[in-house]
């Protein structure tokens, strides 16, 4: 082979190509460029798709009804009180006697525990509502309730502090207002005895007032209930006892628990004017002193 030859050999040859390599760094720059203008749009459609969103669904959107709380049934609380004598005295009673007036304690909503305090009432005048002052068409009272611990044992408050009674508690497990309607700021109430024939006889009487200023309707809401103090007995005759309750047109008992009371407390005293006052009316009109229970000495098929 000649120099001429070799010398075409070698210029036919391709040279190295140094393009590229210069312009790599834009390409990489313009890429990057690229990927952040994507970047940018991406986030800006997902911005507009959640405000897009965030608007329709506000616009569209109907709130679901929240359930109703299911009402609490009641529970008797733990009573806190200052004792100022220990023991209590309890009430030796020989006869039918008027139901204790001024025994209402005051109306507390449902809880677990309260407390009692001694030296001011729980309740006031404001408490109580006139007749006129009812809203209409109200019922008195039809879904209240009475229940009695008589494990609870309470001392009498301010001028009655050495005495025991038992917590009657009347409550109010409906969804609405009730009302509980009595006289000198409690309600028209007597207690019942079982007799040795095992049949309920009073051994109170309710005596009913004329003057309308006297009566009152107590307003118990929803989860509220408010506490009645009965006497504690004594005696020789181991029974049962039980509270009875006249509200408007409605009767209502609570539970039963043992007691004892003096066997004579089934009959009126001899000097008490009370039996003459009674026997007056014509039976049907017991009701009002009895609240539908009649009495031992009235009885006339025992």
């Amino acid at each position: 082979m000649n120099m001429y030859q070799l010398r075409i050999h070698k210029e036919d040859k391709p040279r190295p190509y140094f393009f590229p390599k210069l312009l790599i760094p834009i390409l990489q720059c313009s890429q990057k460029n690229a990927l952040m203008k994507n970047a940018q749009l991406y986030y800006w459609a997902i911005v507009i798709a959640f405000s897009l969103g965030w608007l329709i669904h506000r616009q569209f959107y109907v709130p679901s009804k929240l359930p109703e709380p299911t009402p609490q049934a009641f529970k008797i609380p733990k009573i806190s009180q200052h004792r100022w004598r220990q023991p209590l005295e309890s009430f030796d009673i020989n006869y039918i006697r008027k139901s204790e007036p001024y025994r209402y304690v005051g109306k507390f909503a449902f809880a677990d525990s309260i407390f009692i305090p001694d030296d001011r009432l729980l309740w006031s005048a404001e408490d109580f509502l006139r007749y006129d002052e009812l809203p209409s068409q109200e019922a008195q009272g039809r879904g209240l309730q009475v229940k009695i611990d008589p494990k609870l044992i309470l001392c009498g408050r301010r001028n009655d502090k050495t005495r025991a009674y038992l917590p009657a508690f009347i409550f109010n497990e409906t969804p609405n207002p009730q009302y509980l309607v009595g006289m000198d700021w409690q309600p028209w109430h007597i207690i019942e005895a079982k007799d040795t024939q095992g049949n309920w006889r009073p051994i109170q009487i309710s005596i009913p007032s004329d003057c309308g200023t006297q009566m009152g309707f107590l307003k118990l809401k929803p989860q509220e209930f408010c506490i009645l103090n009965l006497p504690v007995f004594v005696g020789d005759f181991a029974t049962e006892l039980r509270l009875r309750i006249r509200n408007g047109k409605q009767i209502m008992v609570s539970n039963s628990f043992p007691a004892k009371i003096n066997q004579s407390q089934f009959n009126f005293s001899p000097t008490d004017p009370a039996k003459e006052r009674v026997q007056k009316y014509p039976k049907k009109d017991w009701e009002r002193f009895f609240l539908g229970s009649i009495p031992l000495e009235f009885d006339r098929n025992r």
